[in-house]
Order: C-alpha cells, then sequence, then structure tokens
C-alpha cells in the first residue's frame, strides 16, 4: 500500500502527453487491452443478444420468443455471478481461454445446424434441441469470462498516470465495435448466410484463444508492481521527470 501510495503521489507531479504512450511496453498493453476488447466484440456477442430470438426463429426450432428471451436472461445472471467467485480463483488467464475456446465450438455447432438444415432438413428436426442450447452456453461461456475480464483486466495493467486515458481509449474502440457487429450483422447474414457469420466468428474465437495465450499476462495474485515489471511499465510511475 506504502508503495502504491508513492506511486500516485509521484504520478500527479508528473504531466500527462502524447509520448508517453509511444514507448514500447505502454503500447504492448494497450495492443493486449485493445486486443482483448476486439475478441469480445467479434465474438458476435452483441449479434446474439440483440439478434437471438431472430436467429433461433430462422432455425425453426418452436419455441416462443418470450420464453427464449427469459432463458436468455436468467443464463446470463446465473452466469455473472458465477464469474465474480470464480475470476480470482481461476485467474484472468484461464477463464478467457476456456470462454473463448467454449464461445468457437458453440457458433461452430450453431453454424453446422444452419447448415445440416439447408441440406438435411428431417435430421435438423430431430435436433430441434441443439441451438437453444448452443445459443445458451454460448452467452455462459461469455459471462464467465469474454465478458467481464477485459473490463477488469484494463484497470490492472495500465500504469497510473496512464490509466484514465488508456482506459477511456480502449472502452472507446471497444464500443466502436460493438457499434459495427450490431449494424453490420443483419446485411451480413442477408449476403453470407447465417453459417457463414456464425462461422466467422468462431473463427475470431479460435484466434482470440491463441493471442490470450500468447499475448495476456496472467495478473491472479500479483501486486501492481508486479504487473508493471512484467509489462515493463514500472517506469511510467516512477520516473518523476518523465513527460
Amino acid at each position: 500500500m506504502e508503495r502504491k501510495q508513492e506511486q500516485v503521489e509521484s504520478s500527479r507531479l508528473q504531466r500527462l502527453s502524447f509520448s508517453a504512450f509511444t514507448s514500447t511496453p505502454v503500447l504492448k498493453t494497450l495492443a493486449v487491452a485493445y486486443g482483448l476488447m476486439f475478441a469480445q466484440q467479434f465474438s458476435g456477442i452483441n449479434a446474439m443478444i440483440f439478434y437471438g430470438v431472430t436467429i433461433l426463429e430462422s432455425t425453426g426450432v418452436g419455441m416462443e420468443s418470450l420464453i427464449e428471451l427469459v432463458i436468455f436472461g436468467v443464463v446470463q445472471v446465473v452466469a455473472c455471478a458465477a464469474a465474480a467467485l470464480l475470476i480470482d480463483q481461476l485467474g484472468r488467464k484461464l477463464l478467457m481461454v476456456i470462454s473463448e475456446a467454449v464461445m468457437c465450438i458453440c457458433l461452430s455447432t450453431l453454424a453446422s445446424f444452419f447448415v445440416l438444415k439447408t441440406y438435411d432438413p428431417d435430421r435438423a428436426d430431430r435436433m430441434h434441441w441443439l441451438p437453444l442450447t448452443s445459443v445458451c452456453v454460448y452467452i455462459l461461456a461469455f459471462c464467465f469470462g469474454a465478458g467481464p475480464i477485459p473490463w477488469a483486466y484494463m484497470g490492472e495493467i495500465f500504469p497510473t498516470r496512464l490509466k484514465g486515458a488508456a482506459s477511456s481509449s480502449a472502452a472507446f474502440f471497444n464500443w466502436i465495435l460493438a457499434f459495427i457487429v450490431t449494424i453490420s450483422f443483419p446485411s451480413a447474414v442477408d449476403a453470407l448466410g447465417s453459417s457463414t457469420v456464425l462461422f466467422f466468428f468462431a473463427l475470431v474465437c479460435a484466434l482470440s484463444v491463441f493471442f490470450v495465450i500468447f499475448c495476456m499476462i496472467e495478473t491472479k495474485g500479483k501486486t501492481f508492481t508486479e504487473i508493471q515489471q512484467e509489462y515493463g511499465t514500472h517506469a511510467h510511475d516512477e520516473s518523476p521527470n518523465m513527460e
């Protein structure tokens, strides 16, 4: 706590300039934060939330829209509560890997169902339980990792003096991506088909697993100073003469 207080007091005496964001360690932390935000949004979560009922209706599964929305809501509440308990036990990195991997499987399964419905509708009808199950597990996996962790992780990796501006830029990037996905999803489905778009989201999730493994540093059980030292950004809070 004393060390953290010294860093905060020191950072107050430093002027923030654009050059502070151009150093390699800071660019690395920004790249990781932006990468996690990209992985979050291009996993297709907003497409599923906003168009989930439409997606399920297009599968031909005969369930009332109200019931589907209630199921979605219950799954999100349960998953978010469980994630709050697990994030400090399993760690950010492991939960992100599991989350992205499970979402990849669920999206691939849902996309495959659309393909099956096109070429073998009778068999697809016998597997009517698959779309809703895939979407629910997908949302569950998102709430466990890809949903909350990028936001929590962002507050742990940026130097104190850069945290406000860096976090704001990452949040801005996140919502720009959310806007792009939400607006473009219906047009993409009309042009390419549901299965192609869902396979694309699944591919992003698969690539995100490798991004997390090779680029993300585990912060579980580490002090803020230890995290900064691993990213190499500690100098930004320790050098009072840095502009």
